[in-house]
């Protein structure tokens, strides 16, 4: 019965293909679904609000005792060093970094921008920042001077303001692995993004001491570090997780130690169950038996159906890919047509007492290289085989 079941106290839906088919939802931290996807709406998807999502998570979760510890691991099992820093732009210099800005002045540059002498938009051009520095008036009022505060903090006592050559802005670093940071004040940089005072230029990291930008990594890098960073944010002990197309963009290096990886950075959470839909063989690979299982679908191009069978009894673990291929995927690759051809040359040999033996050697150790179970056919060929090459030796 529907009441009886028993459900994860989360289900968190991970994607970084551009048309996913998951539910979108702006979910809230104690949501009980949680979408990491890179639309930004239900049609729009954005490469930005997705960096910027992925600096939100990485906030979220640096509240976790380990997580600086995990995080470092995740960097260091793709080659990177740890080290892992979001930088800012600053705008309007002249008026909000000067280390003596007042509330009364913030309000009169966005009452009156266009008379500030702070930038050079018309009265009927908006500032970006006006809709939040609006909703901000109306239901908290009494931020505008933490946020004052913090600006005049950060220009005359903090390292992470420092000038940018060739700019008239500034540029404000943040440091995962600067334990002084804290998430509140990581909630001001938010106000300042969305007060248009500090703009995102991009997430920093390092491979063999040269810092780069993350959006300068390769697509796999990339998507594996921001959908990892998202899942690790949002976990906790009976989550499920879905996951679709991992594979997309990762080095076939990666897919293969794609499942182990997951393993070893969420093993703490041993009740938490992982749902993915692939087409890597190389994930399935991956499987083991003891702890996984696999099911086939695949749909009736005639009737439009769609079937799924449990794989039952089938460990795929360590499988060979052309194996997964062939048994699991259904694919008939030009390797199985190869096959198919050195069988037929090795049955039809063995029919006409052919004597080339050199040959027909050659043809079973290729054979018996492949990975095989006690019941497939293969396995009588061999044998067959090899009792004809004894009686004819």
């Amino acid at each position: 019965m529907h009441s009886e079941l028993e459900y994860p106290e989360n289900l968190i839906a991970s994607s970084i293909m551009l048309n996913d088919r998951f539910k979108f939802v702006n979910s809230n931290p104690n949501d009980f679904y949680q979408y990491l996807g890179v639309r930004r709406t239900r049609s729009i998807t954005s490469t930005q609000t997705f960096a910027k999502k992925t600096i939100r998570y990485l906030f979220d979760a640096k509240n976790s005792k380990t997580f600086i510890d995990d995080f470092s691991e995740m960097l260091e099992f793709m080659e990177f060093e740890k080290y892992f820093k979001v930088h800012y732009n600053t705008k309007y210099n002249s008026l909000f970094f000067t280390g003596n800005l007042t509330v009364e002045d913030f309000h009169s540059f966005y009452k009156e921008w266009w008379n500030s002498g702070h930038t050079n938009r018309k009265k009927t051009s908006k500032l970006w920042g006006l809709w939040f520095y609006d909703k901000l008036e109306k239901e908290n009022p009494n931020r505008f001077e933490v946020i004052v505060k913090y600006l005049n903090t950060i220009t005359k006592n903090s390292n992470r303001l420092t000038h940018k050559p060739r700019s008239r802005s500034k540029r404000f670093v943040l440091d995962l692995f600067d334990l002084s940071f804290s998430t509140d004040e990581f909630q001001i940089i938010e106000d300042l993004v969305k007060l248009d005072i500090l703009n995102l230029e991009g997430i920093k990291i390092k491979k063999k001491k040269n810092e780069f930008s993350l959006e300068q990594t390769s697509s796999g890098e990339y998507h594996l570090i921001i959908s990892l960073l998202g899942l690790y944010s949002k976990i906790k002990d009976n989550s499920l997780i879905l996951i679709d197309e991992p594979e997309i963009s990762l080095h076939p290096n990666w897919q293969m130690r794609y499942i182990n990886f997951l393993k070893k950075m969420f093993r703490k959470y041993q009740n938490t169950h992982f749902i993915i839909t692939t087409h890597s063989h190389f994930l399935v690979s991956d499987l083991e038996g003891e702890n996984s299982s696999v099911i086939s679908l695949e749909r009736n191009i005639e009737t439009n159906t769609l079937s799924a069978e449990l794989l039952e009894g089938k460990n795929t673990y360590g499988w060979s890919a052309e194996e997964i291929l062939y048994r699991v995927f259904k694919v008939r690759t030009t390797r199985n047509y190869y096959l198919e051809l050195e069988l037929r040359e090795l049955l039809h040999k063995i029919a006409t007492k052919d004597k080339d033996k050199n040959r027909m050697i050659e043809i079973l150790n290729r054979i018996k290289e492949l990975k095989l179970d006690n019941k497939d056919p293969l396995k009588l060929v061999i044998k067959k085989t090899e009792d004809y090459l004894i009686q004819n030796d």
